[in-house]
């Protein structure tokens, strides 16, 4: 570990409860990689846990107010691992999930995946807290659109009109917002030994569409048709049923999303 890094975590640990009495150099540390936070795994005979420090860039679009109740929510319905210190500026300390792994894109692929997903989206998407903020899509699309600069707002302008186009024919459904973690990739999700799974970095959380976590998880698994349709088959009830149709759009528009998000974070990196 560099003088530096011992430096500056040893700042950060003072403000900490739980890392107060510690040093840097009593861990086992290891950085992991994140394009909005720094993250760094903090493991000795005491303590395993994960060390949040957001990007400062990060407080133009996320609510970290929300992020604290809405994790902490999640935390009470078994869906997310024990959070034990977080501040309003986006820091945290959580528990790490023993004995597991994160997910590979091929791993969203297998049957018993989309299952164990299907399962935990109907608990978060069907229990009966609210999340602190709403998805409003066009909304977001012109924020993201807006941070990125001249030569890549000329690149994308022409998929963000067809996208706002595309959200237009989306705006009629009667599907109300649920509680959505909005960031479902593969890095934010753990199996652990004991088959359960687990969803981590509650940022971007808020009340949404249904659609908009299952249409992550096809892009990020990069579905063919016949997945989504499982995934639908899986999640899907006769009371809370949704259209293939309906997940494509959003597909559509969320993927557009996520490479201007790409996009902004590797200009600001």
């Amino acid at each position: 570990m560099t003088t530096s890094l011992t430096e500056y975590l040893n700042n950060i640990f003072h403000r900490i409860p739980v890392l107060a009495s510690y040093r840097p150099e009593e861990f086992e540390i290891t950085e992991l990689i994140s394009h909005s936070n720094k993250n760094f795994r903090l493991k000795n005979h005491n303590l395993d846990v994960i060390l949040r420090i957001p990007r400062t860039e990060t407080s133009k679009y996320i609510n970290r107010k929300a992020e604290i109740k809405n994790e902490n929510i999640a935390f009470t319905l078994g869906l997310s691992p024990l959070c034990l210190w977080q501040s309003e500026q986006g820091e945290s300390l959580t528990q790490t999930v023993p004995n597991c792994k994160t997910l590979t894109p091929s791993d969203l692929k297998k049957k018993n995946i989309i299952h164990l997903l299907a399962i935990n989206l109907q608990q978060l998407h069907r229990c009966k807290h609210t999340f602190q903020g709403q998805v409003n899509l066009p909304e977001l699309l012109s924020q993201f659109f807006g941070l990125m600069n001249k030569q890549q707002q000329n690149h994308f302008k022409e998929r963000l009109e067809q996208a706002l186009c595309l959200v237009k024919t989306l705006e009629p459904g009667q599907e109300s917002p649920v509680p959505s973690h909005n960031d479902l990739n593969e890095k934010n999700l753990l199996l652990d030994n004991n088959n359960k799974l687990w969803m981590i970095d509650w940022e971007y959380s808020s009340m949404a569409s249904p659609y908009w976590d299952l249409a992550t998880i096809c892009n990020a698994g990069q579905y063919q048709q016949s997945h989504s349709r499982y995934l639908l088959d899986c999640y899907c009830t006769p009371q809370n049923s949704l259209e293939l149709d309906n997940l494509t759009k959003y597909r559509g528009v969320l993927s557009l999303l996520n490479d201007c998000w790409m996009e902004v974070f590797s200009t600001k990196r």
